[in-house]
């Protein structure tokens, strides 16, 4: 899934491929003035990354095996594809609308994962974004960033969440392996998305 959504990053901007209308330049230069940092490679790998993350973040849910545990995120993604089809004809602001629909995704997911964590142990997905979307919280700017933040908020539902999880019937003695050896509900590792690029945050272990 993930080779599929870079090659739609990376290939020709069509109508039926608009993803790749991201302008990852651009979006690296926000990330870089935020950190106060030169604009390096890492930078636009790291943009890159995080949008193809929140593109296929449905699939990752999904991976999950808990049934329809997607659902409460329906209207962040909903979100992300019609800013993904409804582009701006200017490539700056093209990549601040996209780079900030992502993040309505991606901290979404987030906040599935930590009533996850409350609830069973582990997480659904196997992509820690907490320090990732603080990052991209960062290059959007605090007006933009708290706003997209209040819409990720109110796109959690915690109580469907919860019945999501209650009704998989999970098992204990899974839930400690998982747990035990950092891997998400789908069997894979846990990794920290900005800790690939070295992105760390002050104080942060991740």
């Amino acid at each position: 899934m993930i080779d599929a959504t870079r090659d739609r990053l990376s290939g020709p901007a069509t109508d039926a491929n608009p993803l790749a209308r991201f302008d990852a330049g651009a979006a690296a230069g926000l990330l870089a003035a935020a950190l106060a940092e030169p604009p390096g490679p890492h930078h636009a790998r790291f943009v890159n990354a995080y949008v193809q993350c929140a593109d296929t973040m449905p699939a990752r849910l999904s991976a999950s095996g808990i049934p329809r545990i997607d659902a409460p995120a329906s209207a962040a993604f909903e979100f992300f594809r019609a800013v993904v089809a409804n582009q701006d004809a200017n490539p700056h602001q093209a990549s601040i609308d996209l780079l900030g629909a992502a993040f309505v995704v991606n901290r979404t997911a987030e906040g599935i994962d930590e009533i996850a964590v409350q609830l069973v142990g582990v997480p659904v997905t196997s992509v820690e974004m907490m320090t990732a979307n603080v990052l991209i919280h960062g290059a959007l700017g605090d007006e933009t960033g708290n706003t997209l933040d209040d819409v990720a908020t109110a796109a959690i539902n915690a109580a469907i969440v919860a019945r999501r999880l209650n009704n998989a019937k999970l098992d204990p003695v899974r839930l400690h392996r998982l747990g035990a050896e950092e891997r998400a509900l789908d069997d894979a590792p846990v990794q920290c998305l900005a800790g690939k690029d070295g992105f760390r945050l002050p104080g942060s272990p991740y």
